[in-house]
C-alpha cells in the first residue's frame, strides 16, 4: 500500500511495508529501493517472492489527484499490479476487510450485503 498524505505500501499477502512522503516520485523511489532490499533478503534466505502475485495500493484522499503515468513498483524487474479505480483491480482484501484507494467502506459493506442476502 502506498498512502499519499501520508502514503503507505502493502505487499499483499506476504508482508506489509509502509512508506510516507508528500512527493509521489520520492514515494515510488523509496518503495522500489526497499523492494530491491526485500528481494535480496528473500534470495539470501532461500525464500521466494512471487512478483506476479504481489500487489500494491496507493491510499489517498479523493481530493488528491495523482498522475501515475511512468510510476511503477517492481521486484527484480517485474512490475507489480497496482490496485485502484483506474486499474484492473479496484479493491484489495487484507485481514478480511476490502479496501479501496480512498479507504471507503463501500466495497466492504457491499461484500457483506451480498453474503447476508
Amino acid at each position: 500500500m502506498i498512502f499519499q498524505n501520508p502514503p503507505t505500501v502493502i505487499l499483499h499477502p506476504l508482508l506489509t511495508t509502509h512508506f510516507s512522503d508528500s512527493d509521489l516520485d520520492e514515494l515510488f523511489n523509496q518503495a522500489n529501493s526497499k523492494f530491491a532490499e526485500l528481494f535480496d533478503w528473500f534470495c539470501a534466505n532461500r525464500l521466494s517472492l512471487n512478483p506476479t502475485k504481489t500487489t500494491y495500493i496507493v491510499f489517498r484522499p479523493r481530493s488528491t489527484k495523482c498522475d501515475f503515468s511512468g510510476k511503477d513498483v517492481a521486484i527484480n524487474g517485474t512490475k507489480l499490479n497496482q490496485i485502484g479505480a483506474k486499474f484492473n483491480d479496484q479493491t484489495t482484501k487484507s485481514l478480511g476487510i476490502y479496501m479501496d484507494e480512498h479507504l471507503t467502506r463501500k466495497n466492504h459493506l457491499d461484500h457483506i450485503n451480498i453474503k447476508i442476502s
